[in-house]
């Protein structure tokens, strides 16, 4: 399938106006992620294969709960239809890796096209097709990505259990890990822009800007000031208390920017009615810790306005199903920035990325000045270079983010 993607389009108040500086972009894979225990693509496509072992279940809302803490907020009387579809996710999930071999990225794309209906001359739909009526297979694919994105966003956490982080609750035992990089961003921000983007949905590098060494030097484009977006919240002495949220303002006011290319965990699009009575995208806002993303509310003259259907947090997977998502205009903002950064970058540093996205690999080639400037490469392990960049300026650093040190970058 053959996806054009569109990213020109202006922005208005982008940025404060700032003073003339060296240009540096980085750009994050799952690898940067690594040394705190989160996740690589091999390692949840086996947890999803083992998906039974996890103690969770679907409730009458179509929200994945911990099955044994909550068992009394959401009862189990029977299967509900969300139930039934978990149960189906799980058992496709064994059926595609013994027809094709699991990725869950690919395994995505296949339910969401099935959800199209165009997986007809398909081998493994085809054996369905004897299971199950045409009906009630349609039935089952109907939604079915809304369960397994919250199967994919349950396993996203580190080795601790943590997939939040605030200075109460949060055990930062392997952020250490991190100190080398971290006092290079430092050093670079007394004289450099530095623009961070990440294809990772976890809310690591957000957790840098509580570390001694960035403290509060990370802008992520969001802002609560004059927000009309409140998340409902309990606590010990109100049962629903409305907080002001974050929302996406597109304004980057500290030396380290950050651009989450892929979503984040932290992030709803808020949907309201227009006239017509459909759902439209409004705003991206950013949900706090123990939320639900519908939990997501619009305050206007009328009231609080809330939109039900929002399943899981915003964020992308699916190896082509997603590139369509890069002409949302969210998305599309964002990678209108990531080619701009790239445009005038003095140094690229890519960070833990296997090269599997062709559209951001497009995006580099066609925007980075590599001709003139070096391209770095940090990972230990990558396996091999697509072949469009092997011939470019570039340097392989096979050292683990520990390790690295200003000389590396030089």
């Amino acid at each position: 399938m053959e996806i054009k993607i569109t990213t020109e389009i202006k922005i208005k108040n982008d940025a404060l106006p700032q003073v003339s500086k060296k240009s540096i972009s980085l750009l994050l894979g799952s690898g940067f992620s690594m040394p705190m225990g989160y996740p690589l693509a091999k390692d949840l496509n086996q947890k999803l294969l083992e998906f039974d072992k996890c103690n969770v279940d679907f409730g009458s809302s179509g929200k994945l709960f911990l099955s044994d803490t909550k068992a009394n907020t959401y009862p189990n009387n029977g299967n509900n239809s969300y139930q039934v579809q978990f149960k189906f996710c799980k058992e496709l999930i064994k059926k595609y890796n013994e027809a094709k071999g699991f990725d869950y990225e690919q395994f995505y794309d296949y339910i969401y096209y099935a959800n199209l209906n165009e997986l007809n001359d398909d081998e493994l739909y085809n054996q369905l097709l004897k299971e199950y009526s045409k009906e009630k297979l349609s039935k089952q694919f109907y939604g079915l990505t809304k369960i397994y994105s919250q199967m994919v966003e349950y396993l996203i956490k580190d080795s601790n259990g943590n997939n939040w982080y605030d200075t109460q609750t949060t055990n930062f035992n392997n952020i250490s890990k991190y100190d080398n990089f971290l006092a290079i961003l430092k050093a670079w921000s007394n004289d450099c822009e530095i623009n961070v983007h990440t294809l990772n949905h976890d809310l690591l590098f957000e957790a840098f800007n509580m570390t001694n060494l960035l403290h509060d030097m990370i802008s992520d484009g969001f802002s609560d000031n004059c927000s009309e977006y409140y998340g409902k919240v309990s606590s010990n002495n109100c049962e629903n208390m409305f907080i002001r949220l974050e929302k996406h303002i597109r304004k980057y006011v500290r030396p380290i920017h950050l651009y989450k290319l892929h979503g984040s965990l932290d992030y709803v699009i808020h949907q309201i009615k227009n006239e017509r009575n459909f759902l439209e995208k409004k705003q991206c806002v950013k949900i706090k810790k123990n939320m639900y993303p519908d939990d997501v509310y619009l305050c206007t003259n009328e009231g609080f306005e809330n939109d039900p259907f929002i399943f899981h947090s915003e964020f992308l997977t699916g190896s082509t199903s997603k590139i369509l998502r890069y002409n949302d205009i969210f998305y599309r903002e964002l990678f209108f920035k990531f080619k701009k950064n790239l445009q005038k970058a003095d140094k690229l540093i890519i960070i833990g990325y296997g090269f599997k996205d062709k559209e951001i690999n497009s995006m580099i080639l066609e925007n980075y000045d590599y001709e003139n400037k070096k391209l770095y490469i940090i990972d230990p392990s990558l396996p091999k270079l697509p072949e469009e960049f092997t011939n470019i300026n570039h340097e392989i650093i096979n050292k683990s983010i520990e390790d690295i040190t200003d000389c590396d970058l030089e």
